[in-house]
């Protein structure tokens, strides 16, 4: 299954695969397949999460990091 070019993917998610790929014997190609994301997506998800562990896929995204300002 294909996800539409700018698909987002919740950073659970990304972190679930990455930590797959880390811990266990599958294949960047096997994790992607099983779950309908590109082996290129993937990759670039565990250089992250190699670098930069969990917190790489949670930035900003939590606390309310983000407020607009009305005026």
């Amino acid at each position: 299954m294909k996800h539409p070019r700018g698909k987002r993917y919740d950073p659970e998610f990304k972190l679930r695969l990455a930590k797959e790929f880390a811990e266990t014997d599958k294949t960047l190609e096997e994790i992607a397949q099983e779950n309908g994301i590109s082996s290129k997506t993937l990759n670039n998800w565990t250089v992250k999460y190699r670098k930069e562990g969990e917190a790489a896929f949670f930035k900003g995204s939590r606390g309310g990091s983000f407020i607009r300002d009305p005026n």
